[in-house]
């Protein structure tokens, strides 16, 4: 149901020169009067924007049009999916200029955001329910987060959970923060080298890099990735499953070329384990070479 969304939150002016998509932005940004109510259009053409900046590590414009825009669009929060992102791009600029403490508050408000939106579209009718499993879940992941230590390792376990979680709504910049947070966490404690932890972020982390047009941080990735997955097998997560995910990534971000390329290497080493998404990986596959 979120495909789209997803490809959406990548979506900007695919201009050689940054500098005119962002100047595409800004004065669609400006048909919008300032003392109007803000609209989801509005949300919408500021998000865009500050991907742009985010890009472009335009850090002061991206800033100052993200907080205004939250502001304004205050209301409109709950109910629409672009203020999330809008929230990780804050988060993101204001550690560009080395504030520690408000950009986890930006995470943690795009993550609950994006996920009760899932939660607004999937479950419409349980919608109190799935908000306070959310809420049992952060604070347990809270607690545990200071419990951590070499004989309690469940805020590990916790983490790569709640990454599925987050990866789930589609919130593909979280993800990658979310999904970076807990490599780093597994590579600083040694203690947990032997452990299962990564099994949810690995996958979901390359797939969103790849989405976010990173393929260099996903080809990064595969090969510590297909080491883990050979040290703890997962049923499903082959090397051509991984293959397929960059592939899709790359697919929905728009770069067909290098997509269909990751893709054919996906069909070339697949398995019968590989077989109830195989369907998918060939339409995807044909829509590549229809598109180039």
């Amino acid at each position: 149901m979120f495909a789209l969304t997803c490809v959406a939150q990548t979506r900007m002016q695919k201009a050689e020169n940054m500098a005119d998509s962002i100047r595409y932005y800004q004065q669609k940004i400006s048909k919008f009067p300032a003392d109007a109510p803000a609209t989801e259009e509005y949300l919408d053409a500021v998000m865009s924007l500050c991907v742009a900046c985010y890009k472009a590590d335009s850090v002061v414009l991206g800033e100052q049009m993200a907080a205004t825009a939250l502001v304004r669009g205050s209301a409109l929060a709950d109910s629409c999916w672009q203020a999330a992102t809008l929230f990780s791009t804050l988060a993101y600029f204001y550690e560009q200029r080395g504030d520690t403490i408000m950009p986890q508050h930006f995470h943690n408000k795009s993550q609950v955001l994006m996920m009760r939106y899932a939660i607004l579209k999937e479950h419409a009718d349980s919608v109190e329910y799935y908000n306070q499993r959310i809420e049992q879940v952060l604070n347990m992941r809270h607690q545990q987060k200071h419990l951590f230590s070499r004989k309690n390792r469940k805020y590990a376990y916790l983490n790569d959970e709640f990454c599925a979680t987050v990866s789930s709504s589609c919130n593909t910049m979280e993800t990658i923060y979310l999904g970076e947070q807990q490599l780093k966490l597994v590579r600083d404690s040694v203690f947990l080298a032997d452990d299962n932890v990564c099994s949810e972020t690995y996958f979901r982390l390359i797939y969103s890099h790849a989405l976010m047009g990173h393929l260099d941080r996903a080809m990064t990735l595969l090969e510590e990735a297909k080491e883990y997955y050979r040290r703890f097998p997962r049923e499903g997560i082959s090397e051509s499953f991984l293959w397929w995910q960059i592939g899709e990534g790359l697919f929905n971000y728009g770069d067909y070329a290098q997509a269909l390329s990751c893709l054919q290497n996906a069909k070339k080493l697949s398995t019968d384990v590989d077989k109830p998404w195989i369907d998918e990986l060939k339409k995807t596959i044909k829509q590549c070479r229809k598109l180039l």
